[in-house]
Order: C-alpha cells, then sequence, then structure tokens
C-alpha cells in the first residue's frame, strides 16, 4: 500500500510488538513508537521513536501531548506488550479511540477486576486480596489449599505461585511482591483451578465483542517428567484449539459476559480460562493483543486472519473490518518452548537447519551465547520458540518438536 501522510503511534517496541509495526508499514502509516529501550528490536521498523516510560502514566500522558504537536498520530496501539493502561492515557490525551483509563486500570488490576466481576454477578473465583504474610496465611486458609499466590499488576506469571502450605507463603510472599508494579504489598489469593486452559481472544467493536480464535495453553506442570522444573505456572506452548464446537461457544459466551462486565466496549481483549470440574473460571483478562505468538502467528497461519491489521484500521477510526478476521480455511498451529538446561549459553547451533524442517515458518531466538537461561519460574524466563503448521493438529506438533530438538542451545 501507498504510504499516507497519517501517523499512528506504538506503544512497545519488543518481539511481540514487530508483527503491528509490520502490519502497519504494509498499510502505508508513519510509525511513531514510544518505547524505554532504544535497542528494543521492533523499532527498526519506526519513522521515529521517542524515549517513554511506559510504566510511568504522567510521563506517557506528557509525551503524547508533544506527539500530538509534532506529528498529530490518528491512532493508538500496541501488541503483545502489558501496557494497555498507557495505550489508554495516550488515546484520552490525544482525544483518540480508546478504552477509558479507567477501564485499562481495571483490567490491569487483578483486585479490582475480581471485584468488578462480583458487583457484576459474572464472578466464579474465590480470591482474596492480602498485604502481608499473615493476611495472606488466613487468606489461604479460608479458601483451602492448594490455593495460588500471585501480584496484582503484573503479567507473564511473574510471581505467580501455587501454594501448599502456610510456609510456602512465607518462603515466597518478598520474591511475589518484588514483581508489583504499582500495587505495593498487595497481593492475590485465589482458589486453585485444576483443569486445561485457554485463551479466547476477541475484538470489540461499540460494546459487541467478536471473536477471533480460541488457543489452549499449556504448563510445565502438567507433564513433570518432561518438564522437571516445580510446579510454576511457565507456558510450555500452545495450540490452536482441541475442544469441541459446543465448548468453544460456551468459552465464548462465557468471555462475552466477562467482557461487557469489565466495560471494554472497544478494541482487543483476550480473557484467559481454566474448564475446571465445577465449570468454567475465569484467570484474568487484558485489553490488548495477545502475547506468546497467538495473534502474531499461530493464529493467522491455522485460520488466514489478521487481528493485528483489525485493531490498527479500528485504532484509526475505521470500522472493524470483519473480513480480517473471518477464518478463511481450518489449519493447526503450534507454538512451542525450548527450555534448554538451566545455565550460562555457550553455544547455538541448527538454526538453519531447524528453519528448514517442513512446517517450520518461524523460529525466535530470545537468547545469546553469554547469556543466562533459567531457572525457569515464569514464562518470561522462556528463551526460545518454534512456530509450526500443518492440516492437522498431531502434523503441527511433530513438525515443531523436530525443530526443538534439532535446536542446540549448550549451557554450563
Amino acid at each position: 500500500m501507498a504510504k499516507t501522510d497519517k501517523w499512528i503511534l506504538i506503544m512497545g517496541g519488543g518481539i511481540l510488538a514487530s508483527a503491528m509495526f509490520e502490519r502497519c508499514r504494509a498499510l502505508g502509516l508513519k510509525i511513531l513508537a514510544f518505547e524505554w529501550n532504544l535497542s528494543a528490536p521492533a523499532l527498526k521498523l519506526a519513522d521515529e521513536v521517542m524515549q517513554v516510560n511506559l510504566k510511568d502514566m504522567a510521563d506517557v500522558r506528557d509525551n503524547a501531548k508533544k506527539a500530538g504537536i509534532k506529528f498529530a498520530p490518528s491512532g493508538v496501539v500496541t501488541c503483545g506488550s502489558d501496557i494497555e493502561i498507557a495505550v489508554a492515557v495516550a488515546a484520552e490525551a490525544l482525544a483518540l479511540p480508546g478504552i477509558p483509563v479507567q477501564v485499562a486500570i481495571e483490567c490491569n488490576d487483578k483486585v479490582a477486576m475480581r471485584r468488578k466481576l462480583d458487583a457484576a454477578g459474572v464472578g466464579d473465583t474465590l480470591w482474596a486480596e492480602v498485604e502481608n504474610i499473615e493476611e495472606a496465611i488466613i487468606a489461604a486458609d479460608n479458601i483451602g489449599y492448594p490455593c495460588f499466590f500471585k501480584p496484582v499488576d503484573n503479567c507473564g506469571s511473574r510471581g505467580c505461585k501455587t501454594i501448599t502450605s502456610a510456609q510456602d507463603i512465607k518462603d515466597w510472599w518478598d520474591e511475589a511482591i518484588a514483581f508489583s508494579v504499582n500495587a505495593g504489598q498487595r497481593a492475590l489469593i485465589e482458589e486453585y483451578q485444576d483443569g486445561p486452559r485457554q485463551t479466547v481472544e476477541m475484538i470489540v467493536e461499540k460494546g459487541t465483542p467478536y471473536l477471533v480464535s480460541i488457543i489452549d495453553t499449556h504448563y510445565v506442570y502438567e507433564e513433570p517428567a518432561k518438564y522437571p522444573f516445580g510446579n510454576w505456572p511457565v507456558e510450555t506452548g500452545l495450540n490452536t484449539t482441541e475442544l469441541s464446537l459446543d465448548m468453544q461457544e460456551a468459552l465464548f459466551a462465557h468471555s462475552v459476559r466477562v467482557v461487557k462486565a469489565m466495560g471494554v466496549d472497544f478494541g482487543p481483549v483476550k480473557v484467559d480460562t481454566t474448564i475446571t470440574s465445577h465449570g468454567i473460571k475465569t484467570v484474568e483478562l487484558t485489553a490488548r493483543l495477545s502475547g506468546g505468538f497467538h495473534c502474531q502467528s499461530a493464529t493467522p497461519l491455522a485460520y488466514g486472519t489478521d487481528e493485528i491489521s483489525a485493531v490498527a484500521k479500528m485504532a484509526l477510526g475505521e470500522k472493524l473490518d470483519k473480513e480480517l478476521i473471518r477464518h478463511k480455511f481450518e489449519r493447526a498451529a503450534v507454538v512451542q518452548a525450548k527450555f534448554p538446561t538451566p545455565g550460562t549459553i555457550l553455544d547455538i547451533t541448527g538454526v538453519d537447519e531447524a528453519k528448514a524442517i517442513p512446517g517450520v515458518k518461524e523460529i525466535f531466538l530470545l537468547c545469546d551465547v553469554g547469556g543466562q537461561v533459567g531457572p525457569y519460574r515464569n514464562s518470561t524466563d522462556r528463551c526460545a520458540f518454534v512456530v509450526a503448521d500443518g492440516d492437522t493438529l498431531d502434523e503441527a506438533r511433530g513438525s515443531a518438536q523436530r525443530a526443538i530438538e534439532t535446536l542446540r542451545i549448550e549451557t554450563k
């Protein structure tokens, strides 16, 4: 597409944002990026970059106003970054399409989310806000062990852990609270949700959510023999869903109720769920495009969708282009993480051979020789990913597994 005079503001420049930069360039837009880390990989695709602390809302607001004067951006977006509040603040400062800042805050703050869902009558999980170890122990006793311990305002399973005793809480408290962004000593104790997990990704227009895809997600604790890292919520990968159509409809209906209760009336939103023996439970939701190479790779490969472009165009004030999220075909896609032995990386080999395996579409390395991998305690500790597709999930899984075995990351 020919270059236009329109600027779009993309918040964040990490590897998961690269797809948004690429799509916006394909739409002919000029790209202004806000990012603190000026060596972030996606920034090479930007026309202009401003160094902004995306966790400091005063800094975001001030720089958005400066950008409005200098560049007059027509839309604000992000992709795969947990900065929906920053996006909402910038959109408000520039009088551009977006969700209300308060809604973004309530989606990001897990306690606020639980309160709002309970108030709307769609709360489905026992939980308690705690501010010290003593309160956490009381809450865990009331909820029952095992239970789940998490910081209030972070993502990527940072600081999260399954708790089986009061001693676990004492041992884990400081590390969990260290992952708090702006919530101070506040933490969350929740009932343990046992069962298969999913991500339901949607785009909302005028208060109506439209389903883009459902992805099944998997964690190390599900396969302790294969991943002997302990009972940590580290995601091993994802695949296009194997659930029945009836269950997919039930998950979508559940997620619609959650999204409407939270007041998300515009743009992308994803709801993380668990199918338990007591029904569908809400893990959390975020008012942004997903990470994990879900919207970036897996869904487009499996269904021919382009929700990233759909979100970018909506941010510019256009109607939702439903053709961009219509499933043009039904294939399978897998994203699988590689877990080298924890230690210092001595060598990385086999990348080209792995890429040449039929069905392998992409390999992402988030590490380099001399870097450290592990211990694996949250999903951000993963260092390498393989994306593969196929006519069936077995075919896609087979290609991904061969690539994982071919890719060699030697550590000491």
